[in-house]
């Protein structure tokens, strides 16, 4: 397998994800450490997806909600200008 040239651009951006977890360069650590880092990625890759989706549904709730509100409000319009103008229900 062959392995893309590693720029200094692309090592300090490894650096700033190992260094955070592991207090250690990328170019310093052993290939378990390197798991290591990439499975506390994914758990929390996988935890913000969780969290992006609970809110999502959080979101379509108070929107049907909303939707429900201005539904009533726009019937009750309706109503009201029915009855203004002498049309009973």
């Amino acid at each position: 397998m062959t392995h893309d040239p590693i720029t200094p651009d692309r090592e300090r951006r490894l650096d700033a994800i190992t260094w955070p977890r592991l207090e250690k360069r990328w170019c310093e650590c052993t290939e378990a450490e390197i798991e290591q880092v990439l499975a506390e990625l994914n758990r929390e890759t996988a935890e913000s997806r969780a969290r992006t989706a609970a809110a999502e549904i959080r979101i379509a709730a108070m929107q049907a909600r909303i939707d429900q509100g201005e539904a009533h409000i726009r019937d009750g319009l309706e109503r009201l200008e029915r009855w203004a103008n002498g049309t009973r229900p």
